[in-house]
């Protein structure tokens, strides 16, 4: 190696080195840029105040203002009352004192208007629930009785103005109930007939208003709002979903004017959310239109309008009473208060957008720096990376049993062992950072197996994923010599690429003739779904009906997409037009076989709809291998098909939960229900087989001593690469 290319060696690996802690640094300050921009909530709680006042919560300011909306006093939490902690809830006595509860410690206290703490209330707090201490409350400002959320506990407590507790309502019609059920469902058990009745015991209840004569909670781990007299005795139960499925259905907040009742419903994981409308007197939901946010978080009813807090403009929006949208309350004094929440939100997001920014700027440089230290090298004939020996040497020969089993179960050591230093170091570094959130979401499993199962296996096979695309980038560098790399040409990503289209087509084509045959004779569909009950009652266990639908509905797409896939496969890798048509029928066979096999082994098994699709990619990766393993496809495909294979679904959920509202809407504008059962069919095939496929394709790829089917070496019959 000449001494110029040494010299462009030492400056480039700096320049690396530089660009890696610069990546971290930018990495960490884009993370917290984005803790600190969802810290800031704007307009968070709104109550009412003597004289027609309303008292606003911003952030760590309570704000005073007159009906019109203008700023009469601030309390700044921080500087005036010299609260250490986030308050849970507020209520303003008639004399403008205020009562706090504090969300950390769940301490009650009364301050005065400036700040100044008066007193503590008597209250115990509670121990803590899975170190969470969420609490609200509500007091009747005549009796002085407050009542007191207890949340994580389940309960509502009832205090007299002495300070002492009169009783603790736990289920809203008074009745006994062991502790275990004020707890989870049991798995499989659909409450949702069960929770209107009142004996059902409360489940975190949440917003607390009381108002006129009647004391209201969300109760919202039920899905229901509860209406109580003064005394604690239930009035009536109002549930949200009313007999059907809502995407809300979270109640948090309440507001009362009259008899009209106004609550926030926030969707799955408290992510999105709506006001909803009802009539107090009949428990009815009514009409209200509101679209102008999905991030509401309390609302307050007035004679002609109702008052928003929303955390997506950082500001209180205006409503009449039937949902049209009248425009940001408040005057100029209080616009200020939301526009400097709004500044600090905007700086953080700028913040984080900058620091990506700045992120691929230093990748691009280190790109730009590698493409012409390479330039430099081949100009003065010498190799840019060179092999490490010593690793190659403990890997074993190329093909053998031994080096291929060390490159997939250390990750990182065929990039080293290529003499890529820096990319096997940031891949072992990434795969740490996934091995963390296995950890992580293993403990939270543990904790709540079945609320925290889907979280916990979606992680690990993330994690997974991740292992196999590094494996597999170790496998190529490692596996090849420099200038193989070099030939692959544009033409053949893009073959790579649109190849699995045709697997997609034959799934959508045999997919859309069941839907027909179906369609034609009705009873085909339950024929086929009893011959899937009785094959997996075969495997021993009982077996539902709905375990036997999803099988039953898409193996004819199945079945077509896996014979697409090994036509497709085989003429890739130009193996001949019998190998193709064989494929055909093969292929057809496979997808049959594989979902016969799934459905026997995962029946109603915990979290079984988890499993199907690596499942499936397990066993189409095998049949692939078995039938073309004479052509040199290596076992490793199996692996990375059940990679491929999760990585279709989990881009299917997050499709389908962007855009499954908007899709299903546009399939549901015919009265017939046809159509949308066939898209979310066709939506559990298309996408895991295309990955499936292209997973299949690249490890082949990878494993081969060069492009399989390139026109410079072609694949035949009879040679065969050691898997």
């Amino acid at each position: 190696m000449s001494e110029q290319s040494k010299q462009v060696k030492r400056l480039s690996v700096a320049r690396a080195l530089i660009v890696l802690v610069g990546l971290i640094g930018l990495l960490q300050l884009s993370f917290w840029s984005d803790q600190k921009s969802f810290e800031v909530e704007g307009p968070s709680r709104i109550v009412k105040g003597p004289q027609n006042t309303i008292y606003i919560q911003i952030d760590r300011k309570i704000a005073k203002v007159s009906q019109e909306g203008e700023v009469l006093q601030v309390l700044d939490l921080d500087a005036d009352a010299a609260i250490p902690e986030p308050i849970a809830d507020f209520f303003v006595e008639d004399d403008g004192r205020f009562l706090i509860a504090r969300r950390d410690s769940q301490l009650l206290q009364y301050y005065s208007p400036e700040g100044k703490l008066i007193k503590t209330h008597s209250r115990i707090p509670s121990e803590l629930v899975d170190g969470n201490h969420f609490c609200k409350f509500s007091k009747d400002a005549v009796t002085g009785i407050i009542y007191f959320a207890d949340t994580s506990h389940h309960r509502i407590q009832i205090y007299g103005p002495d300070e002492k507790e009169i009783s603790t309502i736990t289920v809203p019609s008074g009745a006994f109930v062991a502790p275990r059920a004020v707890t989870e469902p049991a798995d499989g058990e659909d409450d949702q007939g069960e929770i209107v009745t009142p004996d059902t015991p409360l489940r975190y209840p949440n917003g607390l208003l009381f108002e006129g004569d009647r004391l209201i909670a969300a109760d919202t781990g039920n899905a229901r709002l509860v209406v109580f007299y003064p005394n604690g005795l239930l009035d009536k139960v109002i549930p949200l979903f009313d007999g059907k499925s809502v995407a809300y259905n979270n109640p948090l907040k309440v507001a009362r004017y009259g008899d009209n009742l106004y609550a926030i419903v926030r969707g799955p994981n408290f992510l999105g959310g709506e006001v909803a409308a009802f009539d107090l007197v009949s428990g009815q939901q009514r009409p209200f239109q509101y679209q102008k946010s999905l991030d509401p978080w309390d609302v307050f009813a007035t004679a002609g309008e109702v008052l928003v807090a929303d955390r997506e403009s950082l500001s209180v929006l205006r409503y009449a009473t039937a949902g049209e949208f009248l425009g940001v309350f408040g005057q100029p004094s209080l616009q200020n208060l939301y526009a400097d929440r709004q500044i600090a939100r905007k700086t953080y997001q700028w913040l984080r957008i900058g620091s990506l920014a700045g992120m691929i700027m230093l990748l691009l440089s280190l790109l730009f720096a590698s493409r012409k230290q390479r330039i430099e090298h081949e100009a003065a004939g010498t190799r840019l990376h060179q092999p490490v020996q010593i690793l190659q040497r403990l890997l074993g020969p190329i093909g053998s049993v031994r080096r291929n089993i060390l490159l997939l179960i250390i990750p990182g050591i065929g990039q080293a062992a290529a003499g890529r230093l820096l990319r096997a170091c940031t891949a072992f570094a990434f795969l740490l950072f996934f091995a963390s959130l296995v950890v992580f979401s293993w403990i939270q499993y543990r904790e709540i197996a079945a609320v925290q199962l889907p979280l916990h296996i979606t992680v690990v096979l993330l994690f997974y994923t991740v292992w196999m695309a590094v494996a597999l980038d170790g496998i190529r560098l490692s596996g090849r010599q420099p200038e193989m790399f070099r030939n692959l040409k544009l033409s053949r990503i893009a073959l790579s690429l649109t190849a699995p289209l045709i697997t997609v087509f034959t799934a959508v084509f045999a997919q859309f003739a069941r839907e027909m045959a179906v369609r034609a004779d009705p009873d085909l569909s339950l024929t086929i779904q009893m011959a899937f009950r009785s094959l997996m009652a075969i495997a021993g266990g009982a077996t539902s009906q709905f375990s036997s639908t999803i099988p039953a509905a898409v193996v004819f797409g199945w079945s077509g997409a896996a014979a697409g896939m090994f036509f497709a496969i085989a003429w890739q890798a130009k193996l001949g037009k019998r190998r193709m048509v064989t494929g055909l029928i093969a292929g057809t066979f496979a997808g049959i076989g594989s979902w016969i096999v799934t459905a026997a082994l995962l029946r109603n098994r915990l979290g079984w709809m988890f499993y199907i699709q690596p499942m499936q990619g397990a066993l189409l990766g095998l049949l692939a291998y078995l039938y073309f393993r004479n052509t040199g496809m290596p076992v490793l495909v199996v692996l990375t098909a059940i990679a491929g294979a999760w990585i279709g679904d989990f881009i299917r959920m997050i499709l389908d939960a962007v855009l499954g509202a908007p899709l299903r809407s546009l399939t549901f504008i015919s009265a017939d229900s046809y159509w949308p059962g066939v898209s979310a069919r066709l939506g559990f095939i298309v996408l895991p087989v295309f990955f499936i496929h292209l997973a299949i394709w690249l490890a082949w790829n990878a494993a081969a001593d060069r492009p399989v089917g390139s026109v410079d070496q072609p694949m035949s019959e009879n040679r065969a690469v050691e898997a």
